[in-house]
């Protein structure tokens, strides 16, 4: 009886997962673009893989949607269904690509912590702004979310 239900299951969530598809921008008349950051700004080197960028050309004033993707994420791997609904509610959509590694928490713990209370927030706005005093990262000002997205906006508009 166990071994018959386990086979039923195997063969339902092989059946569903069969006909599953994977989930795209939806290709209407979206426009989807993959800049490499170094493209709009030289400086940048590292954490060089392309924005992910969406839009309907039909929506000439639309809102602006910024997702920043977390640990380790890759901006033309977000979450593609999030980004539909908010093409399909007027929205153009930004994935940023940044450097993402190492995460906070594997920064600020033990020593690190101890010595200073403010880790995370120190670690943070390095991250975004790239001009606070912060030696536990690398981020330089033009590898900063803040500059990063700058630039781009930069480019897209040329």
């Amino acid at each position: 009886m166990k071994n018959s239900l386990l086979t039923l299951i195997f063969i339902f969530l092989f059946f569903a997962h069969a006909g599953a598809q994977e989930v795209g921008v939806e290709a209407t008349s979206n426009i989807v673009l993959n800049i490499k950051p170094s493209q709009t700004d030289s400086k940048i080197n590292r954490a060089d893989t392309p924005h992910f960028v969406t839009y309907d050309p039909a929506i000439k004033q639309g809102k602006l949607l910024l997702f920043i993707p977390g640990t380790n994420g890759i901006a033309s791997r977000g979450p593609k269904n999030f980004f539909n609904t908010a093409l399909k509610q007027g929205y153009h959509v930004i994935n940023l690509s940044y450097i993402n590694t190492p995460a906070i928490a594997q920064i600020c713990k033990g020593a690190a912590l101890e010595e200073n209370a403010n880790c995370a927030e120190d670690f943070r706005n390095r991250r975004v702004y790239g001009t606070t005093p912060f030696s536990l990262i690398s981020d330089a000002s033009y590898d900063a979310i803040v500059n990063r997205l700058t630039k781009l906006l930069l480019y897209l508009s040329e």
